[in-house]
């Protein structure tokens, strides 16, 4: 199958789409690119993909290009005059990430993906009970549990 990419002019490009997809190797996102869209300006979908975290629905995609766009935006300030120009811009698209990660943390709360600093809590009290079971034959066990316990709570203070 030909490639469906068609440029400005109106001249469709002539190599054999890759295989499962619609475009050429030319033409076709990164894997690690956003599913939505097929960018062809290289930074926008550079930084795109850099910007996607996770699996979760179009609405990581949208946050990632915000972000992108935040950030293009941003590098093309040269002064203080570009930065106040920019202004208004950048805030609009700030306010728009804004809506668009709490409406992601709202869906993820939904669908049970994310998880309370209660929940990890109890996860990691249970990984140490697991820990302490396991090491009770090994002489000096309490101090090895202690650390670990010590450390995953720092991880855990750290990262919620």
């Amino acid at each position: 199958m030909q490639c469906a990419y068609i440029d400005k002019n109106g001249h469709r490009c002539k190599k054999t789409a890759v295989e499962d997809s619609r475009h050429c190797e030319d033409h076709i996102s990164p894997k690690n690119s956003l599913r939505s869209y097929l960018l062809h300006h290289v930074p926008l979908r550079e930084s795109s993909a850099r910007h996607a975290a996770s699996e979760i629905a179009s609405l990581r995609d949208e946050i990632a290009i915000t972000r992108a766009l935040i950030e293009e935006r941003l590098n093309l300030i040269t002064n203080n005059s570009e930065l106040l120009v920019a202004c208004g811009q950048v805030n609009s698209l700030m306010l728009t990430l804004e809506r668009l990660i709490q409406t992601s943390v709202k869906t993820e709360e939904k669908l049970g993906e994310l998880l309370s600093k209660t929940a990890v809590v109890e996860i990691a009290t249970k990984i140490v009970g697991i820990l302490s079971e396991e090491l009770k034959g090994i002489e000096g066990y309490e101090v090895i549990v202690d650390t670990i316990s010590e450390r995953i709570g720092n991880v855990i203070e750290q990262t919620v």
